[in-house]
């Protein structure tokens, strides 16, 4: 399994769902082990709230799944837009304490996550982020198990 994080149109997505290995000529991010959960989880941190399951469940149904092929795969997820922003305002002070939290997760947890392998993949997040938001573009998740 892979995903990845990338920035277009939705006018854009059959192309790069359609291609191999991801979505070649598009801004990527790759995200090892992301999904809808460790990102609604993130979400939750990001405002200061504790990530609790039931908000962090019901967070994760705001995430429009945009998927040619919903069955096969790959599945693609239009990451919310307030999550999108809240990304990109992370400042570079305050990411140590907001890998130091994500880290503590129970999905982090299980993943063998650790807050100093997280600082620099959350500043190249919130980086990503701004440039999305400065082309007018959307985030979607991709996820594939091939």
């Amino acid at each position: 399994m892979w995903s990845q994080i990338v920035s277009s149109t939705i006018n854009s997505l059959p192309s790069i769902l359609g291609a191999q290995g991801g979505a070649s000529g598009f801004p990527t991010f790759n995200t090892n082990g992301v999904d809808k959960a460790k990102l609604a989880t993130l979400r939750f941190i990001l405002l200061g709230q504790r990530p609790d399951d039931e908000p962090v469940v019901r967070y994760m149904e705001t995430f429009k799944e945009t998927s040619a092929n919903p069955d096969n795969g790959p599945w693609a997820y239009t990451i919310p837009e307030d999550l999108v922003k809240l990304l990109a305002m992370m400042s570079p002070a305050e990411i140590p304490n907001i890998s130091e939290a994500w880290a503590a997760t129970e999905e982090a947890r299980l993943d063998r996550w650790s807050a100093n392998d997280l600082v620099a993949p959350l500043s190249e997040l919130s980086a990503f982020a701004s440039g999305t938001l400065a082309r007018a573009e959307a985030m979607f998740l991709i996820i594939s198990l091939q």
